[in-house]
C-alpha cells in the first residue's frame, strides 16, 4: 500500500564541505575502528566498562553532525560501524554483544539524524536512511529490549508535529523518523520477557495516535504537493495497520476468550484490557486514516443496488486510473479487522459502556502506574462509525464496482456465502446499530459540507443508506422520531424523554441530513442525501411521515429543500394512493384524507406573504418551490378527482387556492414575461440580429444548462425536478461557458413559459371538474 517516501536533495540545502572535511572524516573512521578494538583489548571488566562509556562519548562527538560530511562519507562511516556490530566471526561475536549491550541503546539518539539525510536519487544506490536502519535492527535484535525502549519512546515524542503540520519538508521528516523508530520498536518489544504485554504497549499506541491525528491533517493541507501529501498519507497508514496488527497478535490470547461480562474499567479483567487497547488503537487509526481514504463509496453502493442511477463521482480521475485502483488499501483496512479480533457488536457494547460509565470513577491502572481505561483512552465514535461504515461497504461494494475483474466478483461472491467473512452479522438488529452509529455519522455530514472533509462525508453516506435500506417501513412514530436514540431502553418506543436538549432525534438526524443535501460543494453527495432522506422519511409511519416532511416545508431555511420536501410528499400521496386501489379493504392512509389538505395546503398553495408582484430576486429564490406547488396540486386534482377523499375539489378549497396561490403566481408569470420581452428588445435594440454562430451558441448553452448532472438519472422524479443549485466549483467552465444576458432572458422566459402551461392545466381541470359536477346535479 505504501509509497516509497523519501528526502530529497531539495528537501534539505547542504553546506559545501569544508577544506578540511577529508581529515576531519579520516579521523572519524580511524575513531569509530579504533575505539571499537581498545575497548575490545580491555581484559579486566572494570576497564572494560569504563572504555564503552569513552567509546559512547566518542562515537556521540564524531557523528553528531551529520551535514559536517559528505553523503559519500557518511554512508562509509556508518558501514564502518555497521561492519563492527554485525561481524560473523565466531569468536568475535561475543566481544560484539558485549559491545552492544553497552552502547547499543545510546546510537539510538546519535544515529537518529542519519535517518533523516538526504537519499540519492536513484532508489537501487546505497542509502544512509538503510544503513542506519539496518544497524536500528542489530541493536533491537541483541541489546536489552527495555533500554531500547525506553530511548525508543524518548526519540519518538521528540517528533515535532506541530512544525509538521504547515512546513512540508519538516512533515517528511517527521513520518519517515516515526515509521523507521516504530519498526524498530515492533523488533523489540516481542523479546521483552513478561505476561502482560499491556503496559509496554500504552506509550507506544499514544505516540502512534499523535501521528495519526497528523495524517488526519493532511487530508485537508492544501499547501503541500499533492503527491508528497498521498506518499505521506500512505506510508503511515500502511505502517499503523502494521503496527496494529502486530499489538493484536501481543494482545490476543487464544487460552482466555472474551467472556460477554467483560469490564474493560477493571485491571483485574486483563483479557478485557487487551482487548480495549487493541480496539482503541484500531479505532484511531479508522477516525484519522481510514476515514480519509478516497473510497467514493456511497457512490459505489448507491449505483450497485439502485442501479438506475449512475452518480457523478466527486473525485476526479485519470482515464489510465482503474476504478479499483483502492482496493488494495480497502482489503487491509477490512482485513484489519478480522486480524485485531474486533467484532461489530463489541465495538458497539463498548458505545454504551463508556457513555453509562461515570466520569468521576478513578480509572484502572496495570503495574507500572499505565493507565487503559474509557476514561485515559477514550474509544472514538468517529472511529467505530467508520468501522461500521466499511464493514458495510465489505459486505455490499468490494468486488461488485463497475469495472472489477470477473474472476475477483466471483471470490468475492464466494466469500460471501462464508459467515466468518461477514463484519456485521445477519442477526444484528438494524436499528440497534443505528442507535449507536448515527449520531456520529450525522457529524461526519456536518464536516463534510466543505469540499475538503469530502471523504469523510462519503462514509457518514455510505452506512446512512445501508442502516436506512436495512430498517422496516414504517417503524417509527411520530413519538419515536423525537425521543433520543441513545436512550438506555432497547426499544425506541419505551424511551420516555422527548428530545431534551443536547440529545440526538431521529427528528435531528433528517436536518442534518436536509442541511447537507442542500450546502454540500460536491452535487453528487447532495443527490444521495437527497434520496437518503427519501429512505429516512420511508423508514417512519405515516404519523411521522407527515411530521417530517411539515417540518422540512415550514421550516428549513433552504428553498430548494423546501421544494425538494414538496416532491417528497408528492411521492407520499402517490404511494398511499396507489396501496388504496390495490387493498381495497385496507385501511386509508393519512396521505389519502382531509388531514392532508387541512395539513399541507396552507404551507404549499399559499403565496400571500409576498405582494401581489414580488420582487425579482424573491420570485426566482421561490420559483422551485412554486413550480412543485403547482404540480403536486395538479397531481392531486387529478388524483382524488373521482372520491374526493383528501377534500381538495371541496368549492371552499378551489376558492382558495385560486386566491392564495393561482392568481398571484399568475400575475407574478405575466408581469416578468412582459418585463423580460422588453428587456430582449431593448438588447436587440443594441446589438442588432444574433448572427447564426451567436443561435448555434446559445443552443449549445441551453442544452447543458437544462442538462441533469446525473446521468442516467430518471426524467420523471419528483426529487430530481427540484432544480437544485450546483456550486461553481461543480461544473466546467469550458463545458458550459457563461451565459450571455440575452441567453439569460431567454431562460426566464422559458421557465415562466413552463409554469405558465403548468397554471393552465391546473385551470382547464379544475373547469372541466367543475362542468361534469353540475352536469351530474343537473
Amino acid at each position: 500500500m505504501s509509497l516509497s517516501l523519501r528526502i530529497i536533495s531539495a528537501d534539505q540545502v547542504q553546506d559545501t564541505p569544508s577544506p578540511d572535511s577529508e581529515a576531519a572524516f579520516e579521523k572519524a573512521k580511524t575513531g569509530i575502528t579504533d575505539g571499537a578494538a581498545l575497548s575490545r583489548q580491555q581484559k579486566d571488566e572494570n576497564a572494560r566498562l569504563q572504555h564503552y562509556i569513552t567509546y559512547s562519548t566518542l562515537l556521540e562527538i564524531l557523528l553528531a553532525e551529520p551535514d559536517k560530511y559528505s553523503p559519500d562519507q557518511q554512508i562509509a562511516l556508518l558501514s564502518s560501524l555497521k561492519k563492527l556490530l554485525t561481524t560473523g566471526d565466531e569468536e568475535e561475536d561475543e566481544a560484539k554483544n558485549d559491545l552492544l549491550r553497552h552502547i547499543g541503546w545510546d546510537l539510538i539518539n546519535v544515529l537518529a539524524p542519519y535517518l533523516l539525510v538526504p537519499e540519492p536519487a536513484a532508489e537501487n544506490l546505497p542509502s544512509t536512511r538503510q544503513i542506519t536502519a539496518d544497524i536500528f535492527t542489530v541493536i533491537a535484535e541483541y541489546c536489552n529490549p527495555r533500554e531500547v525502549y525506553v530511548m525508543l519512546l524518548q526519540r519518538m515524542g521528540m517528533v515535532d508535529w506541530t512544525r509538521a503540520r504547515d512546513n512540508e519538508t519538516a512533515a517528511v521528516k517527521a513520518v519517515i523518523e516515526l515509521v523507521e523508530l516504530g519498526k524498530i520498536l515492533m523488533i523489540a518489544v516481542p523479546r521483552i520477557s513478561t505476561k502482560n504485554y499491556v503496559k509496554f504497549l500504552v506509550q507506544p499506541i499514544r505516540q502512534f495516535s499523535r501521528a495519526l491525528g497528523f495524517l488526519e491533517h493532511l487530508s485537508t493541507q492544501e499547501t503541500f504537493a499533492a503527491p508528497r501529501r498521498k506518499q505521506m498519507q500512505y506510508t503511515l497508514l500502511d505502517f499503523a495497520l502494521d503496527f496494529a496488527e502486530r499489538c493484536a497478535g501481543l494482545l490476543e490470547d487464544h487460552h482466555e476468550p472474551l467472556s460477554f461480562t467483560f469490564d474493560p474499567t477493571s485491571a483485574n479483567d486483563e483479557p478485557a484490557q487487551r482487548h480495549y487497547l487493541t480496539s482503541y488503537f484500531v479505532l484511531t487509526i479508522f477516525e484519522h486514516g481510514v476515514l480519509h481514504l478516497e473510497l467514493d463509496a456511497a457512490r459505489h453502493y448507491y449505483e450497485i443496488y439502485y442501479p438506475r442511477y449512475t452518480v457523478r463521482s466527486p473525485v476526479a480521475t485519470s482515464e489510465t486510473e482503474k476504478p479499483d485502483a483502492n482496493e488494495e488499501e480497502e482489503k487491509a483496512t477490512v482485513d484489519l479487522i478480522f486480524r485485531s479480533r474486533i467484532t461489530i457488536d463489541r465495538l458497539l457494547l463498548y458505545h454504551d459502556i463508556i457513555r453509562s460509565s461515570p466520569t468521576s470513577v478513578t480509572p484502572s491502572s496495570n503495574d507500572d502506574g499505565e493507565i487503559v481505561s474509557p476514561t485515559s483512552l477514550p474509544l472514538s465514535p468517529r472511529g467505530i462509525a467508520a468501522v461500521v461504515a466499511l464493514a458495510a461497504y465489505s459486505q455490499t461494494v468490494l468486488g461488485h464496482r463497475p469495472g472489477a475483474e470477473t474472476a475477483r466478483k466471483r471470490q468475492k461472491q464466494r466469500r460471501d456465502t462464508d459467515v466468518t467473512r461477514r463484519l456485521i452479522p445477519a442477526v444484528m438488529e438494524p436499528l440497534w446499530v443505528a442507535r449507536r452509529t448515527v449520531e456520529a455519522a450525522a457529524g461526519g455530514l456536518m464536516k463534510g459540507q466543505k469540499t475538503t472533509d469530502v471523504n469523510e462525508a462519503d462514509k457518514a453516506l455510505l452506512l446512512l443508506l445501508y442502516l436506512s435500506d436495512a430498517l422496516d417501513e414504517g417503524i417509527f412514530s411520530v413519538e419515536d422520531v423525537q425521543a433520543p436514540l441513545d436512550g438506555d431502553t432497547e426499544n425506541l418506543k419505551e424511551t420516555t424523554r422527548k428530545g431534551e436538549e443536547g440529545t440526538f432525534t431521529i427528528m435531528k438526524l433528517v436536518q442534518t441530513v436536509a442541511t447537507f443535501a442542500s450546502i454540500s460543494a460536491y452535487a453528487p453527495h447532495r443527490f444521495l442525501a437527497h434520496q437518503l432522506l427519501s429512505q429516512l422519511i420511508v423508514t417512519c409511519a405515516d404519523d411521522a411521515r407527515m411530521h417530517m416532511l411539515k417540518e422540512l416545508i415550514e421550516r428549513c431555511p433552504f428553498e430548494p429543500m423546501r421544494a425538494a420536501a414538496v416532491g417528497l410528499l408528492k411521492q407520499q400521496v402517490d404511494s398511499a394512493f396507489k396501496q388504496t386501489q390495490e387493498k381495497a379493504k385496507a385501511p386509508r392512509s393519512v396521505f389519502t384524507s382531509h388531514y392532508l389538505v387541512d395539513t399541507f395546503f396552507p404551507l404549499v398553495l399559499r403565496y400571500e406573504r409576498f405582494p401581489s408582484v414580488a420582487t425579482e430576486s424573491v420570485f426566482w429564490d421561490r420559483h422551485a418551490f412554486l413550480m412543485q406547488s403547482l404540480n403536486f396540486y395538479l397531481y392531486l386534482l387529478m388524483k382524488d378527482k373521482e372520491n374526493n377523499w383528501t377534500g381538495v375539489w371541496q368549492k371552499s378549497n378551489l376558492q382558495q387556492v385560486s386566491r392564495e396561490l393561482l392568481e398571484p403566481v399568475t400575475a407574478n408569470v405575466e408581469h416578468w414575461s412582459q418585463e423580460y420581452e422588453k428587456r430582449e428588445r431593448e438588447l436587440q435594440e443594441q446589438v442588432g440580429e444574433t448572427t447564426e454562430q451567436e443561435d448555434e451558441h446559445e443552443h449549445h448553452h441551453h442544452y447543458h444548462h437544462h442538462h441533469h448532472p446525473y446521468q442516467g438519472a430518471p426524467a420523471g422524479d419528483s426529487l430530481l425536478q427540484t432544480n437544485m443549485p450546483i456550486n461553481e466549483e461543480d461544473e466546467d467552465e469550458e463545458a458550459t461557458p457563461k451565459a450571455t444576458p440575452r441567453q439569460e432572458l431567454r431562460s426566464r422566459l422559458l421557465s415562466l413559459s413552463m409554469m405558465q402551461d403548468v397554471i393552465g392545466r391546473v385551470r382547464a381541470v379544475v373547469d372541466q371538474g367543475r362542468g361534469e359536477t353540475e352536469e351530474e346535479e343537473d
